[in-house]
């Protein structure tokens, strides 16, 4: 049972780093739906291996001896820790560039309030104007 909840979780990392290429593969595009979905699914992926990490954790109390004399065990944990050590650099790297994006987002919606307001009192200044011609007109 333990060799299988270790396989399990070497596929959820699989499945999260294909996940995440996917990601990196979209971000230089406008196709920020997609982005969302796989981040979603990435929530989902990370979830699912903390969870199986709280059950190796229960299993692996009560067999600390047993696990750590199997070859298998240890090849399996070294993997898991190499995937997420890369797993882990990817998602900051993902979030350091959401950060930045919605940096512009926001520096870029304060500019367009500023010409919104310019924008708005040039056209107070022309009403006035245009009444003042109308008035001398009449």
């Amino acid at each position: 049972m333990d060799t299988a909840l270790l396989k399990e979780k070497l596929m959820r990392l699989d499945e999260l780093q294909a996940i995440t290429d996917q990601i990196e593969n979209f971000l230089g595009t406008a196709q920020w739906e997609r982005v969302k979905d796989l981040l979603d699914q990435r929530g989902k992926l990370i979830e699912d291996c903390a969870r199986l990490d709280k059950l190796w954790e229960e299993i692996s109390a009560s067999f600390e001896d047993g696990w750590q004399q199997s070859a298998e065990y240890l090849d399996c944990a070294e993997s898991m820790q190499g995937k997420m050590k890369s797993l882990y650099s990817q998602i900051k790297k993902h979030d350091s560039y959401f950060r930045e994006r919605l940096a512009v987002i926001h520096e870029m919606n304060q500019e367009l309030e500023q010409i919104s307001l310019v924008a708005s009192k040039y056209a107070n200044v022309n009403q006035n104007v245009e009444s003042r011609f109308f008035d001398r007109k009449e």
